[in-house]
């Protein structure tokens, strides 16, 4: 099944909402607000593990991301949409993209995975991911990335899904922050490190 109107909730802070009067009629439903723009993938997309707590202690402001799947031409969740949600560290570094991230051209990939992960919506459309607040790099504002798959096949071990494959990608997108809550967190470690 492919869905062209596909809607994420992003349940966090203060995130725009859009104009169409069916995304609307959503939101209002979720009592929430949402991000259903489409955004380019952006440089550092390297395939994810399944996982919820993406962190691999890096230091960083912890925040706990709930993200709802919605056809918005029904208003109701996607169950086993696999969300895949990447961002940079406290400092503005991508994992697997170190070298590159800090501004060498054509630098080595690494075999780092911190703040990269998929998650399985479930029942009720939702994923979870634990990370932290990401930190920013020049000409960017404060985002995360994100893309969801329709579909997609899942190999499973002891019962858990470990990995999944294929599917059909609905939706590449990023999440914003407003910027008065990216100023508060640039004043507390590991953000003040940041140089630019």
């Amino acid at each position: 099944m492919l869905f062209k109107f596909l809607l994420l909730i992003f349940t966090f802070q203060n995130i725009v909402c859009l104009r169409e009067s069916a995304v609307k009629r959503c939101a209002r439903a979720a009592n929430s607000c949402l991000l259903a723009s489409e955004a380019v993938e952006g440089p550092y997309y390297w395939n994810s593990t399944v996982r919820n707590d993406i962190t691999e202690n890096r230091p960083g402001i912890p925040l706990r991301l709930s993200i709802s799947v919605v056809d918005i031409r029904s208003c109701l969740t996607i169950p086993n949409a696999v969300v895949d949600l990447w961002h940079c560290d406290g400092i503005g570094l991508y994992s697997h993209y170190i070298a590159a991230s800090q501004g060498q051209i054509n630098g080595p990939n690494d075999n780092s995975t911190f703040f990269r992960g998929q998650q399985i919506t479930n029942s009720r459309g939702i994923s979870i991911f634990n990370t932290i607040y990401p930190g920013w790099y020049r000409g960017r504002a404060t985002h995360m990335h994100v893309k969801v798959h329709i579909d997609a096949s899942l190999s499973i071990m002891n019962g858990e899904v470990i990995y999944t494959k294929g599917g059909h990608v609905s939706h590449t997108g990023q999440f914003f922050f407003d910027d008065s809550l990216t100023d508060a967190v640039a004043t507390v470690y590991p953000y003040t490190t940041q140089t630019i």
